[in-house]
């Protein structure tokens, strides 16, 4: 039997299914969205489009859309957060490599997301 080393410091939480993140390489002006599946205070996970490279600086910008959920009650929406991180690991989606790829960025200062 194979033992998979937990690396994670930080409790991880799952993310409304609308929450997303707008994110930019450092210091440039082309922005894109990507999904935001779960986060910490010590960084996020996302699934893109775009291709990025480990060691990559990316600013994020954290959004959500207000909806009403099954019962009809409406989460409060939460704030927007930036967020300057690194890119740690780029993975093609497991389901559909052409549609995209998983993405793990640690923050480069410590969030309260």
């Amino acid at each position: 039997m194979t033992t998979v080393r937990e690396n994670r410091r930080h409790k991880r939480r799952d993310c409304p299914e609308a929450m997303t993140v707008k994110y930019t390489h450092f210091n440039q002006d082309r922005s894109y969205k990507a999904k935001l599946r779960n986060m910490s205070d010590g960084g996020v996970f996302i699934t893109c489009r775009h291709a990025l490279k480990k060691g990559n600086i990316l600013t994020m910008h954290f959004t959500s859309v207000t909806t009403p959920d099954a019962a009809g009650t409406v989460r409060p929406k939460p704030r927007c957060t930036l967020a300057l991180a690194e890119v740690q690991w780029v993975r093609p989606l497991a389901d559909d490599p052409s549609a995209g790829y998983e993405v793990g960025a640690r923050y480069l200062f410590p969030m309260d997301v």
